[in-house]
Formats: C-alpha cells, structure tokens, sequence
C-alpha cells in the first residue's frame, strides 16, 4: 500500500493519469523469444514494432531470467511468483500445478476480477493446471480429419478467440484480468505469409514478426474501445532459443543467456515515466506480485517482488533446468546472477562475468576460487524459500506425443534416471550424443532404420532411459516386435514408474489382441500410486474395449476428480454411460465436454449419433452449428455439421 500511495503522489506531481482503483491487466507471453531478437532490446533487424512501442510508452526490463527454460514450468512460475523448486513443475510433460497453489488468476478473481486466458499449446493447457482461477480457459486447439487433438494453433487463431471477450469485458464495468498466449516463435519456424517470404533466410525473426503484428490488433481492439489507458499491458516471454549457440539448436538442456534472457515490458501509464528502462537483474516470478500490486489486489508471500515497489534492494535471480537429468540421467543444471556476475553449477562448473562478455565465451570458473565460492553461496540461498504441500502428477502417452509434435522429444522422464551416488554426466558434453538422439527419433518418424544409431547410443549411455525407449521404438518401426517387447519390458524392470515403457508395451499386447492383459497392465501402473494423469482416461479406454463398461465408466469418473472439465475423460463417461443405456447421462457428458472443447469430434460424433437414434436430427444440427460457431469454424467441425 505505501508503495501505491507514492505512486500516486508520483503520478501526481508528473502530470501523469491517476491509476484506476483496479485497472484491467492484459499479460500476453510470448513463448520461445529470446529478448535479443526484439527490437526493443537492440536488434536493429527486427520486426517488432508494437513491442518496442509498449517498452516505449510503459517500462522496458533490460535483464530478466525466466527461472528455466521450458514452457510448462517458466509458466508455472510467472503465474505463481514461485522458483520450480516451490511449485513442483520442473519439467515439460510430468508434473502440473498444484491445486492448492496461489496463482495470479485466482487472486484476481477471488477480489472480484473476470478472469480469462486463450492459449496456443497444450504445454500451457487444462491438464497441467493452468485454469485454475480463470472464468474463462480456452484451449481449444482443434482436431485433424482423424479426430486427434491438435497441439497448437497460431497467434491470430488465438487471437480470434480473444478478442471477442475482451469486447464483451471492454463493455462491462468489472476489472478484467486477460491471459494471452502466443506460441509461434517455437521449432519449427513457419511463419505464415507475408512473414514467410520476408524472412526466408531467419523464419525464427518471422515467426516472432506475426506474433507482434497480431499483439497489435490485441492492443489496438484495446485502445478502440477506450480501455488501454485503464489497463496494465504486460509483455513476456517465457524462455529463450538456442538458435545453435553454445551448441543447443532450441531450448531446455543448458542455461546460457539465449535460452534464459526474456523481454519484458509492462506499460501503465501512471506508474513511472514512459520509456524507463531497469537494467537490474529481474525475474518472470516478479510477475506476478508486480501485476496484482498494479491491480491494488494483495499477493501471497513469494519468491518474487513487486518490480516497482520502493526500496527494494538488489537481489540475486535464479534459474535451472531438470530437462537433461529427468529424460536423459544427465547432470541437473542451475544458475544464479548476482549484479553482471553468473554461476552455471554443473559437473563442470561455469562462471561469467555478462558485463564485459556477453556471449559467455570465457568460463572464469576457478581462475577466483573467492569469487567461485560467493557465487555458490548465492545459488544455495536464491532458489526458493516456499514449498507448496505437494504436487501433481505425471501426464501420459496422448498428453506427451502432443509435446513431442511440437519438438519436446523427452518422454517425461522417470524421474530417476541414475542411481544415487553416481556422478551424472554434464549435459554440454552430452551435446553429440544429443545431436544424435534427435536425428535418430526424426528417422523413426520419417520410416527410416534407427536401430544401429540407438544401438550405439545405448551402449554408449546404458544407463538413458530414453536412448533404451527409443532403441524399443526402432525396433517396432523395424517390425521387429520381438525385439521391442524384450526392450520395454527390461525398461519396466528397471525404471518401474516409467510411463512410457508401459504403454509401448501395452501397444504390442493390443495388436496380439490381449485386451485382458492391457487391463491388468494399466491396473498395475495405477497400483503404484503418484495419481498419473492420464491412466484413467487409458484405463477406461482399455475396459470399454473389454466390454466392461460399469468399469469404464469409474475409470473416468475418477480421473475427472483431479482433472474437472477434461473433456476427453468426459467423452470416455458418456460412452460408458450410453453403453449402459444412461442415454441422458451420455448425452448430458457429450455436451459438457462440447462446453470444455467445442471442437472435440470424440464428444461431437457420439452426441450426433445418440442424437439421430433418439430422433432429434435438428437437435444434432443445433448442436454442431454451435459447435462450428464456438470453434471459431474449425474445418472438421463444419465437416461434421455438413454430413448430418
């Protein structure tokens, strides 16, 4: 509150506008977007002029850390003003958000804020707890003519969900709280036109251009309406991109400024003077308590701090990342920044100092073993001083071949990869063994012969749990299934809560026909506990194929007690419910999972068939018209409305 009161008095003696009792908060992140490929930050190349314009008119952050680089938990962390270490996401694909956690969306709402959030991947999706405390949550990313579940869509498709509600609050009087997320910048690169033939040689730089341009139409549907001066605009990214320096070619394995240095610019016209730039060392978990100090809403104790509050002294930032330990039994990484002075704790550790070398080409590590030590002090004391009581769950198979479409090629881990005492390979030397690991998984994709490639790899790693799992899979493409089945269940032996292991080997029992067996493997993985997400929706898939459709149905039920809304598990209930003649309970379940994802063809083929046998065709066309209408016209949609 003091902080607010000299703010006014600020805003006062500068002639700026007094801020609004509670303003609209706009946060959009851009996922994937190093800060030194905007305009903003010096890249005379780039295309980002709507950016530039809000760190004109508002404050640019020159040096800010996302806590790691990986979509999931940066995200969980900008949202929470926690390190990973306090909210439990360390990894894409393993965990998700407590229930019990704090997040700005919650607060907001819970002091009288509507709440939305329209986001681009499924990283940032439902499953992994996200809409927690959000009114609104659509991440409705359409299906394929196949009726699978897309894992993406483009910033003007997230856009033209957005934009809509955003009209709707501009006309209200409640303050509003809207979530935006763009997802374009990730590998790969494939800007749409014009921004394609404009950045043939750096799609990258056009992916983030399209993204910016579609910012624009946000904020100028904003400023139409009369609403962008009473409402905080926040620009974020969530982490960086290799890019190919220091040997990483995207993001997650190591912590080098491209992968961890994020813009940030917050525009609100009554805080401080317009083009400010803070060149101070910051962190995404100041989002958070910086956003709800601007909203007058007050905000848990957290690791982060409200960036403009006073007196505030200078504080060291942390990041990590668990990507290499959980998927491959390498090295955990972690990092922390005091003033220009970086420490990278690793096998082989690293120091820089970011002022005179930038591109951290000279490691310092051990030239000062004073400095060495005070910055291995500082990292011990930087990652987080909360822990929520618990956390989630893993995610299965269908949740984890969505990330690895959009180029997370881990499994989700085990967890556990090596066994304890063992010195874990550093993970910048790994970087070959890496480059390999990914071509090899593009050859089985693409039909090609990996087996000698992971054959090699795993002689070479025997202890990777992904080289085994990916040698496994190569063998099946090679059509050797007797081979594949021997790899997944020594997987299984080793690593007994690996996922993954399970559900290949569950996929060679379903093609011999043993459904019987599938039942009793998913039984036995739901027995060891860990409340996976996921294996009940696998479980009921198995029962309902078993003909044990009471069971089917429990199977769903529960899995919809940890994950309400989740319409595939609503869809697999209605099924069950129609199977045992509940045609208004299926009907009833077909329709909410429609609310949750109106473009479900699961959802939408079983409420139109149960529709037509009951005899209410118009009811079906009804339906699926508001369907197409809700979904933004997605093409298997009206696909489905044109064949009833």
């Amino acid at each position: 509150m003091r902080a607010l009161v000299v703010l006014l008095l600020a805003a006062a003696a500068c002639g700026r506008p007094a801020p609004p009792a509670h303003p609209n908060i706009l946060l959009v992140t851009l996922d994937t977007t190093r800060a030194d490929h905007l305009g903003a930050y010096g890249n005379k190349d780039a295309a980002t002029p709507v950016f530039d314009r809000i760190a004109k008119e508002g404050v640019l952050f020159e040096s800010v850390w996302t806590p790691t680089p990986l979509t999931t938990p940066a995200h969980a962390s900008l949202m929470t003003g926690l390190y990973p270490a306090a909210h439990g996401v360390r990894n894409n694909g393993r965990l998700r958000l407590p229930a019990e956690a704090a997040t700005l969306a919650s607060v907001l709402a819970a002091a009288g804020y509507e709440t939305g959030a329209f986001v681009g991947a499924f990283p940032v999706s439902r499953p992994f707890g996200f809409a927690t405390g959000f009114k609104t949550f659509d991440d409705d990313f359409g299906q394929d003519e196949k009726g699978r579940s897309r894992p993406e869509r483009t910033a003007d498709q997230v856009a033209a969900r957005a934009m809509p509600w955003l009209a709707k609050m501009a006309k209200e009087d409640a303050p509003f709280f809207a979530w935006v997320h763009f997802y374009d910048a990730h590998d790969p690169y494939t800007p749409p036109s014009p921004y394609a033939e404009r950045f043939r040689a750096r799609p990258y730089d056009g992916e983030i251009a399209f993204a910016d341009a579609t910012l624009g139409r946000i904020v100028g549907a904003l400023r139409d309406a009369g609403v962008l001066d009473r409402t905080v605009v926040a620009v974020a990214g969530d982490h960086g991109e290799g890019l190919g320096d220091h040997g990483e070619p995207t993001h997650g394995l190591l912590l080098y400024e491209p992968m961890i240095h994020v813009p940030l610019a917050i525009r609100a016209p009554w805080t401080v003077a317009a083009g400010k730039r803070i060149a101070a060392p910051a962190s995404l978990v100041d989002l958070a308590p910086t956003l709800a100090a601007l909203a007058r809403v007050p905000f848990p104790e957290v690791d982060g701090a409200d960036l403009f509050g006073r007196g505030a002294p200078a504080r060291d930032v942390y990041a990590e990342t668990h990507f290499a330990a959980e998927e491959f039994g390498w090295a955990e990484l972690s990092a922390v920044r005091r003033g220009p002075a970086k420490w990278i704790e690793a096998p082989r550790p690293e120091r820089y100092e970011l002022d005179t070398d930038a591109r951290e080409a000279e490691n310092l590590a051990g030239r000062d073993p004073a400095a060495d030590a005070a910055l291995r002090q500082a990292l011990r004391g930087a990652s987080s001083r909360h822990r929520l009581a618990s956390s989630a769950a893993s995610l299965d198979d269908e949740a984890l071949a969505k990330l690895q479409s959009l180029g997370y090629v881990g499994s989700g881990g085990t967890g556990d990869a090596a066994a304890p005492g063992t010195q874990r390979r550093d993970p910048k030397d790994a970087l070959r063994d890496y480059d390999d690991y990914l071509h090899g998984t593009e050859a089985i994709h693409s039909g090609g012969d990996a087996v000698p490639l992971f054959e090699r790899l795993v002689a070479g790693d025997p202890g990777n749990p992904e080289f085994r799992l990916r040698l496994g899979e190569a063998l099946r493409a090679r059509r050797d299934l007797a081979g594949a089945e021997a790899a997944y269940r020594g997987l299984v032996e080793r690593y007994p809560d690996f996922y993954l292991a399970y559900r290949r080997l569950a996929d060679l029992l379903r093609v011999e026909g043993k459904s019987g067996e599938n039942v009793a493997l998913w039984r036995t993985l739901q027995a060891r506990g860990g409340g996976l997400v996921g294996v009940d929706a696998r479980l009921a898939e198995a029962l309902l194929a078993d003909e044990k459709s009471g069971e089917a149905l429990a199977a769903a039920e529960s899995g919809l007690k940890t994950s309400p809304g989740d319409a595939e598990l609503l869809a697999l209930a209605a099924r069950a419910h129609e199977r045992l003649g509940h045609d208004a309970e299926a009907l009833a379940g077909y329709e909410a999972a429609l609310d949750s994802r109106p473009s479900d063809l699961s959802a939408l083929d079983g409420a139109i068939a149960l529709l037509k046998r009951l005899g209410r065709r118009d009811d079906a066309v009804a339906l699926a018209r508001r369907c197409a209408d809700r979904s933004a016209g997605d093409p298997a949609v009206k696909a489905r409305l044109a064949g009833i």
